[in-house]
């Protein structure tokens, strides 16, 4: 998975912190189009994969910090179905803490400095 993580580093779209608006839209629309993006220096990509009937397909999320802490660990927006714009958001928002505050796990933020893009 670590090569896998790094390749997406690698391919994603950058977006430097803090986000705006027109930012936000733009990671939306490149999540779900399947593409990896870098929000500060923290991956986010989605797959879509086979899930249990009745949906019989869904979306995984995957996400990880600059310390390797990953989404899963924070955040339980795996689903079958169409693809969900709230779980997006969630998954931005999550990026957006990390990103700020990676020794936390939910990534609050104590109000110092504001990583870019490496």
């Amino acid at each position: 998975m670590r090569e896998t993580v790094a390749k997406w580093r690698e391919q994603a779209t950058c977006f430097q912190l803090p986000l705006e608006p027109g930012s936000r839209q733009a990671i939306m629309r490149r999540l779900s189009a399947l593409e990896p993006v870098l929000i500060g220096n923290v991956v986010l990509k989605i797959e879509q994969c086979d899930w249990p009937y009745p949906f019989n397909s869904g979306y995984q999320f995957y996400g990880e910090n600059q310390l390797g802490r990953a989404i899963q660990e924070d955040e339980d927006i795996e689903h079958g179905g169409p693809l969900q714009p709230e779980k997006i958001l969630l998954a931005i928002r999550w990026a957006e803490r990390q990103a700020v505050n990676p020794e936390e796990p939910d990534g609050a933020n104590d109000g110092h400095g504001r990583p870019e893009c490496s």
